[in-house]
């Protein structure tokens, strides 16, 4: 996925954030499923989903997101 949008330091470390929360609940090591999980933050985040509660929930209603996305 390309990702075209710039993203500024502060919301970077939003968006990590929301990402190591996500994947330290669920044992989700670095690698491939991690991996998989920032794409799908990035994803959402592109397409209007900015706030990190909303981003967590939007995962949450995603489903399972391991090593096969």
């Amino acid at each position: 996925m390309p990702l075209t949008a710039v993203v500024e330091p502060e919301e970077l470390k939003k968006l990590t954030k929301v990402l190591d929360d996500y994947c330290l609940e669920r044992n989700i090591p670095a690698g491939d499923g991690r991996d998989n999980v920032a794409y799908r933050i990035l994803g959402l985040y592109k397409n209007g989903v900015t706030d990190a509660e909303n981003l967590k929930a939007a995962l949450e209603n995603s489903g399972s997101l391991d090593a096969t996305g």
